[in-house]
């Protein structure tokens, strides 16, 4: 029981630091995201340093060019999500067979190699494993022991009615992924890297984002030790695993990206390269990215330009190529400057509460309704897609931490991210129902043991039932329709001839008409 007990302890007890209240988009999402994105881990060698404009043509003249016209696919990719009825068929829709043959694999390996009792885990007992960590989401105890009391204070045990306490244990003790046998050395992720190629092939096959994406980095919380663990001062969560995502309306993560650290080969700043390798399945299609100044760069911008893709970001006053006298300009409150080039990219200056330096290759330099630019008013709309998708996981979150990275950056992947896009798609197709409701559905659809149902390939036949023979007598079908265009329905009914099986039809006629 001590054994047991310290298990509980060091492996899975509760962070309170790590549950995230959901909160509304902040009015001032610009301030906000220069503040945050200042305090990231950014290498200086990313473009920092000197403010140039040597090479580069700008123009005081700003004519708007949103030249790109939208020639993509905004909705669900897959016809068949269409048939779905279910939360759990829309949610087992990212969470494949493949992926789920995967984990009992891999987990039974690691298990048999563990525990000398080891009693191999099957797809029913994974699927309850799972309907216990969401209900640990929707339900939150003060320690893990807590949901297998049988104490009146906890009323009713769900967790002990799936699988016991120990074989919990075990099995989160035994999750894997990978063989630890034959392990991938170049790749610092190669323990969950299967997870995630499936998940981002599923996230892409079933949804289609539109015109704007939004791309910004989130925080897993974890405070174990991992080597490419980040700390940003600015995050609820200043400690943890940071995972590039790219979001559309709606907060549907359409790809994700880990950050294992820099790669010694790469060619371009690694804020650069992860937007690159964020929209390349997107490209040429008249898309309009949205970033924070983390991301923007002027080279970026004209890099989208050649692939027909618009940017719109927050810039910082130190990138590379910003013109001397947009930097030098002294400006009052309300006031703006900008600047044009050849390429079509316009940055601007703006003096709110503080000067925001912005960048957009689809706006001009003229205010809205609000009395602020229109470049940032785009910028604060299309924003929101990533704090939309960051807020529907925050509202039940997995706030068990471990000491295993990839357990706690498969358990947001799986309890949080892949929830909220099949909700998401859900409410697209269905009904719009609260996140804590699909998550309920799911959890109920696992206890009553739901399977897909099998796909026929033929038509279907009746078959004649064995056994005796019906013996009473119905109503003719000839008799009562004759009648009811005669003399009507009641009067049918009543006078309609029980007729044996093989009577024959033309003797009912003559009766009614009678």
């Amino acid at each position: 029981m001590d054994e047991l007990n310290k298990s509980f302890d060091d492996l899975l007890i509760e962070s309170g630091d790590e549950f995230d209240e959901g909160g509304d988009v902040l009015d001032e999402m610009v301030v906000n995201a220069l503040e945050s994105s200042e305090e990231s881990d950014w290498n200086s060698s990313d473009e920092q340093s000197d403010s140039s404009d040597e090479g580069s043509q700008w123009s005081s003249t700003i004519r708007r060019r949103d030249q790109f016209r939208f020639q993509g696919f905004e909705g669900v990719l897959d016809r068949d999500v269409l048939d779905y009825q279910h939360p759990i068929q829309f949610y087992r829709r990212f969470i494949t067979d493949e992926m789920i043959e995967l984990i009992i694999r891999e987990t039974n390996r690691y298990g048999l190699s563990k525990y000398p009792d080891w009693t191999d885990i099957d797809e029913e007992e994974l699927l309850k494993f799972l309907a216990i960590c969401f209900q640990m989401e929707l339900e939150i105890r003060s320690n893990l022991k807590d949901y297998w009391s049988t104490r009146k204070v906890f009323s009713e045990s769900f967790a002990a009615k799936l699988i016991s306490r120990n074989r919990f244990v075990q099995i989160l003790n035994a999750f894997h992924f990978a063989d630890n046998d034959a392990p991938d050395k170049s790749n610092r992720l190669y323990k969950i890297q299967p997870i995630l190629d499936m998940l981002n092939e599923e996230f892409a096959a079933v949804y289609s984002p539109g015109k704007n994406v939004c791309i910004d980095e989130s925080m897993i919380p974890f405070r174990g030790r991992v080597i490419f663990r980040q700390y940003i001062r600015g995050k609820r969560h200043k400690f943890g695993i940071k995972v590039y995502k790219l979001c559309c309306a709606g907060g549907y993560t359409c790809k994700f990206i880990v950050y294992a650290g820099q790669q010694r080969d790469r060619t371009c700043p690694s804020s650069q390269q992860a937007v690159l390798d964020l929209v390349a399945p997107y490209l040429n299609e008249g898309r309009t990215v949205t970033a924070d100044n983390f991301y923007t760069s002027i080279a970026l911008a004209e890099l989208l330009i050649e692939q027909k893709t618009n940017y719109v970001g927050t810039l910082r006053k130190n990138r590379l190529g910003i013109p001397v006298d947009i930097k030098n300009a002294r400006l009052k409150r309300g006031e703006v400057v900008a600047r044009q080039n050849n390429k079509g990219v316009t940055v601007l200056k703006w003096n709110d509460k503080r000067e925001i330096y912005m960048l957009s290759t689809c706006h001009d330099a003229s205010k809205g309704q609000s009395n602020k630019p229109v470049m940032v008013e785009g910028y604060n709309l299309a924003k929101g897609s990533v704090d939309l998708s960051d807020q529907m996981c925050s509202y039940t979150p997995f706030v068990r931490k471990t000491t295993k990275w990839y357990l706690r950056l498969f358990f947001h992947l799986v309890t949080q991210t892949s929830v909220v896009n099949a909700w998401h798609v859900y409410c697209v197709v269905k009904e719009r129902i609260s996140i804590k409701e699909f998550k309920c559905r799911i959890i109920e659809s696992i206890l009553e043991g739901w399977r897909p149902t099998e796909p026929t390939t033929s038509r279907p036949k009746l078959c004649e039932v064995s056994g005796p023979k019906r013996t009473s007598r119905r109503r003719c079908v000839n008799c009562y329709k004759n009648g009811s265009r005669i003399h009507g329905a009641p009067y049918a009914r009543s006078h309609a001839v029980h007729l044996t099986r093989n009577a024959p039809f033309d003797l009912c006629k003559y009766l009614l008409i009678l």
